[in-house]
């Protein structure tokens, strides 16, 4: 297993920071797909709206095993159930 790297930079008053590592499970990304229509997250469910059927057949092509969703900013997501730009990890 990789190392997690953690880098930080301040540019123009702004910082910013990147983390590189790799998971043990494959993993899927929600943000940036212009399938993925929207999140939602509930105390027991995670909704994905996905954009059409071509969506659709791609999830079909997901690991039928254990594997992680990522994403931050979607609605009751958030830490106490609320929206926020922290990531999020969903082991399924």
């Amino acid at each position: 297993m990789k190392p997690i790297k953690l880098y930080s930079q301040v540019s123009d008053g702004v910082q910013s920071a990147f983390v590189d590592m790799s998971f043990i499970y494959p993993t899927i990304t929600l943000e940036h797909c212009g399938f993925v229509i929207d999140v939602f997250c509930s105390a027991t469910t995670l909704t994905i709206t996905l954009g059409d059927n071509t969506a659709l057949d791609m999830t079909q092509q997901w690991p039928s095993g254990d594997f992680v969703l990522t994403g931050a900013g979607y609605e009751g997501c958030g830490s106490n159930g609320v929206t926020s730009v922290e990531s999020r990890f969903w082991v399924l």
